[in-house]
C-alpha cells in the first residue's frame, strides 16, 4: 500500500476551482511534512517539529519528529466493516 504525504499549508483565498492551495502571504509557505502515513485524518501540533496525526484506516497515532515518524503512540482497532462507501 503506498503512503500518503502530509502537506500542511494555510489557504487564504475562496476560489473553488483552484487545482491546489493558493497563498497569498509570502511568509507562508506549502511544502511535505512526512511520507508513509496512510489516510491521515488529523494532527495535534505538540511541539515545534513534533506532529501526532491519526490515521483513519489503520486506528494508529503516530508521533512526527523533525518530518520522520518515530514512534505509533496509540493502535486502536477499527471496525470498517460497518462504514457505507
Amino acid at each position: 500500500m503506498l503512503g500518503t504525504a502530509l502537506i500542511v499549508w494555510a489557504e487564504t483565498s475562496a476560489h473553488a476551482q483552484q487545482a491546489g492551495p493558493s497563498l497569498v502571504d509570502t511568509n507562508l509557505a506549502v511544502r511535505a511534512v512526512t511520507t508513509n502515513l496512510t489516510q491521515p485524518t488529523s494532527m495535534a501540533f505538540i511541539g515545534a517539529n513534533d506532529i501526532l496525526v491519526l490515521e483513519k484506516a489503520s486506528g494508529k497515532v503516530q508521533r512526527v519528529v523533525d518530518g520522520t515518524i518515530t514512534s505509533t503512540v496509540l493502535d486502536l482497532p477499527v471496525n470498517s466493516a460497518s462504514e457505507m462507501t
